[in-house]
């Protein structure tokens, strides 16, 4: 995506290699195409966004908003976000990113699903709130996913006959995938008290 990025740090979205990109994204896959979670669980923690956005903030923006400008121009949308609009949903990613410990590869995936239409109703126009929306759901399916791993990891730890798995179930120890539980999981939490507070406030 740092191709996108002219010298003069404007974006150019027509020197990205989208086929490259592709097939660099295949390493995230299995052979039926689907987000290898496992290897996404694996991307080493110091190459995530928010790791990088402390090293580059404003760079790290600037890779996520070309990486918006190539999909949303792919779709062909009636009302599209402006240049603004997508810097501002770029630093709003990347300002969520460490709840849920997001690396570059999570937006692409996503990215890629969204302009393939596994996301519908969005080709009329986006938005931020929209984009969130459906963003959201790929995080909630991807902490699902890591949940089902990290159960699959306890069963076999019991087939081996260790029932002392309190290293393994604290999701406040210091593996990524632990902090990623930990750390959606009161995400999620703090969005269902918002929900409520908003039936509360409207009664």
């Amino acid at each position: 995506m740092q191709q996108g990025i002219t010298q003069a740090g404007n974006f150019d979205v027509q020197r990205v290699d989208k086929l490259g990109l592709n097939i660099e994204l295949k390493k995230y896959k299995d052979k039926n195409g689907s987000i290898d979670f496992v290897a996404m669980r694996d991307i080493p923690e110091q190459t995530r966004i928010y790791a990088v956005a402390q090293q580059d903030l404003g760079q790290t923006v600037k890779i996520i908003a070309v990486a918006l400008t190539l999909a949303f121009e792919s779709m062909n949308l009636t009302r599209p976000m402006n240049a603004i609009q997508i810097l501002d949903l770029a630093e709003m990613i990347v300002e969520e990113s460490e709840s849920d410990k997001l690396a570059f590869q999570d937006v692409l995936l996503f990215l890629q699903k969204l302009t393939r239409g596994h996301y519908p109703g969005l080709y009329e126009g986006i938005d931020a709130v929209k984009f969130m929306e459906r963003f959201n759901q790929y995080r909630d399916e991807r902490f699902q996913e890591f949940i089902r791993l990290r159960d699959e990891r306890e069963e076999y730890y019991k087939r081996l006959g260790d029932d002392n798995g309190w290293e393994r179930n604290n999701t406040k120890d210091a593996s990524p995938l632990g902090m990623q539980l930990e750390h959606y999981k009161q995400k999620v939490q703090a969005r269902k008290d918002e929900v409520q507070e908003s039936k509360r406030y409207r009664k």
